[in-house]
């Protein structure tokens, strides 16, 4: 039978070792299997997951290029349902105070 293993974002930090920042290949490599799981950043795991890999297996992880992303398409959505509905919006706040 399996033991019941605490996971580690519920686990406290360990004590007397300093906190060292991921390289940039070891971003790469967590942003990259981030995507290949679906997930749109990395999480906890992701990230110690790319702590533990050696260094050789960090080479072959080609840094993606960072391109500037356009505004996500809901901004327009909420601007527009909010011109649409000022009066409403508006006769709605001076009811409830």
């Amino acid at each position: 039978m399996p033991t019941a293993r605490t996971p580690p974002w519920k686990k406290p930090n360990p004590k007397g070792q300093k906190t060292q920042p991921l390289t940039e290949a070891q971003k790469a490599a967590a942003r990259q299997r981030a995507e290949e799981n679906g997930r749109r950043y990395p999480n906890l795991v992701d990230n110690m997951w790319a702590a533990k890999l050696p260094v050789e297996a960090l080479l072959t992880v080609a840094p993606r290029p960072r391109l500037p992303t356009p505004f996500p398409p809901w901004r327009d959505d909420a601007r527009l349902y909010r011109q649409r509905n000022v009066g409403r919006c508006a006769a709605l706040v001076q009811s409830i105070t």
